[in-house]
């Protein structure tokens, strides 16, 4: 199925938010389920297995416009085993052992990916490690505070490890889900036409992909919800072949404090990369959002504006603002190949280090979707957040305004 991507108008005080829906077709890719599955006695004894499963996350809670809520995280899944592995079945199960979502075949495959790469994928290497792009749909009221995994794994029918693996089905992990509520905020942009790239947890986007190792001990996911922002104007980002920034329509916009805070860190004075060139000077991990700044918004929470125009920052760090003050001009700086903002909220001030947070927008008006494999308009079937890349956010494949 071809990508799409979201485009939305910021509205007065509103909201000019949209996400890319989190992963590809519900329909297509995984299917919520309803019958109760008994849950598997606990073994007497412990059994080998070619795999160990974690997450990189508890499931974080999203409110989608769907009228369900979607729960986010990525399964980790390490082959200890020098030959390849397939994962045939995935169970996500509720406290209760009721079945809640299964995945298998190519929708399994879609959201199976290389640990710092892109899928799809159905095998596992050897001795490697794959990320599984979860969102399990609930009704909205389901109290739902636990997930457990059931997960079959086949190996080669010439597998030369088979007799020293004892159980080829794998209960767990068991997680929390977060209790933690999305975070309210208005648009950092403002007028028509803005569409989202990279958006709310499209296992395809760049950002839905991102898990970097931190401090050797555990994985970060500092983009599950950032946006990448670019205007369209009749249905074209740039005027002439887009290879100046001037061409772009977004470049040079206002961006604005999306909430009341104190800002914490700015990083200023690294020029606009070329259109559609590989970025250059990128030399340390903070070259990668430049230029930037970070407002504290809350204990915890943390807003981040990437990409800005070298000298263009209008704040200071320990400066306090207020939602709509300017904090500087879009542009195409650090980690880019062309004119967008990137904006996410982060657990913490560190864009690569931290954990994306859930979001909910104002307000948005929900107007279709891009086809980008034809670049044409196409009615939206992905469910857009409601604002925590839920709530307020459309998702993947959807236009508003």
């Amino acid at each position: 199925m071809p990508s799409r991507r979201s485009l939305i108008q910021a509205t007065g005080s509103g909201l000019a938010a949209a996400a890319f829906a989190p992963l590809a077709s519900r329909a297509r890719q995984a299917t919520p389920m309803t019958t109760p599955v008994p849950a598997s006695p606990e073994s007497a004894a412990p059994q080998t297995t070619a795999l160990i499963v974690s997450s990189t996350n508890d499931p974080l809670r999203v409110a989608g416009s769907d009228g369900m809520d979607h729960l986010e995280y990525d399964l980790i899944v390490t082959n200890t085993y020098p030959e390849p592995v397939t994962i045939a079945l995935v169970e996500v199960l509720g406290a209760d052992g009721q079945l809640l979502q299964q995945l298998e075949g190519d929708a399994l495959a879609e959201i199976t990916q290389p640990i710092l790469g892109f899928g799809p994928t159905k095998e596992i290497p050897g001795s490697s490690v794959v990320g599984v792009v979860m969102d399990v749909v609930v009704a909205r009221d389901e109290a739902i505070d636990l997930l457990d995994h059931r997960i079959t794994y086949r190996l080669p029918a010439d597998s030369q490890f088979a007799s020293i693996i004892g159980s080829l089905v794998i209960e767990g992990p068991l997680l929390t889900v977060d209790p933690r509520q999305a975070v309210s905020i208005a648009s950092p942009l403002h007028g028509p036409g803005w569409l989202t790239f990279n958006g709310c947890g499209n296992p395809p986007s760049l950002h839905r992909s991102i898990r970097l190792p931190i401090d050797g001990r555990a994985y970060s996911k500092p983009e599950t919800f950032a946006i990448d922002w670019i205007q369209m104007v009749d249905g074209r980002p740039f005027t002439g072949d887009g290879a100046r920034n001037e061409q772009w329509y977004c470049h040079g916009a206002e961006v604005t404090s999306a909430t009341a805070g104190t800002v914490v860190e700015v990083s200023n004075g690294m020029p606009d990369q070329t259109p559609n060139t590989a970025p250059a000077n990128l030399h340390q991990p903070v070259d990668f959002g430049e230029n930037h700044v970070t407002v504290q918004m809350e204990d915890g929470v943390w807003a981040f504006y990437g990409h800005l125009i070298a000298d263009s920052i209008k704040v200071k760090v320990g400066d306090s603002v207020v939602a709509g003050q300017v904090l500087g001009l879009l542009g195409n700086s650090g980690n880019s190949t062309a004119p967008h903002l990137h904006f996410g909220l982060l657990d913490g001030p560190d864009p690569l280090a931290n954990n994306s947070l859930p979001m909910v927008f104002d307000s948005y008006m929900l107007m279709g979707a891009i086809d980008e494999a034809t670049g044409g308009d196409r009615a939206g079937s992905r469910w857009v957040s409601s604002g925590d890349c839920g709530d307020a956010a459309p998702g993947t494949g959807h236009i508003a305004a």
